[in-house]
């Protein structure tokens, strides 16, 4: 099963069909605009967020997290930031059970594993300094 949502107005929040399970595969492709500073994509359920991906090209860093009622979690970082500004980027996430894997443009970049139960996910948002071409779902429980 696939879904694609296309060109979405951001801050964009959509609902994940189906939900997240071990298997499915979330893929973001999309640009940043040459003065681009940040942008996020969250795994989110109610106001939480369960993975919290967050590229900075002022620290040229790529920031994860999570963030449960009210308080964020200890921050996972890394560089080189492996985006650049100006330039299309495809992300990949897949989901495991007991992780995040997330492939940028086709080379593996880090695992985040599980802070909060993947099966709590309903949404995936996307916004600030970012355009999106699509967002794929794929994959069946």
């Amino acid at each position: 099963m696939k879904t694609t949502i296309r060109n979405p107005a951001l801050p964009t929040s959509p609902i994940i069909p189906g939900g997240m399970f071990p298997g499915r595969r979330v893929r973001v492709k999309g640009s940043t605009p040459l003065g681009a500073r940040r942008f996020g994509i969250d795994f989110q359920y109610n106001n939480d967020i369960a993975f919290h991906f967050n590229p900075r090209f002022t620290s040229n860093t790529i920031v994860r997290n999570h963030y449960v009622g009210g308080s964020w979690g200890s921050p996972e970082e890394d560089a080189p930031l492996p985006l650049i500004r100006g330039t299309p980027f495809d992300i990949l996430f897949i989901c495991h059970y007991d992780r995040f894997e997330v492939i940028i443009n086709g080379a593996h970049f880090c695992d985040f594993f599980h802070r909060v139960p993947f099966h709590r996910i309903t949404n995936l948002t996307v916004g600030q300094d970012v355009a999106i071409e699509s967002i794929e779902f794929e994959g069946a429980p």
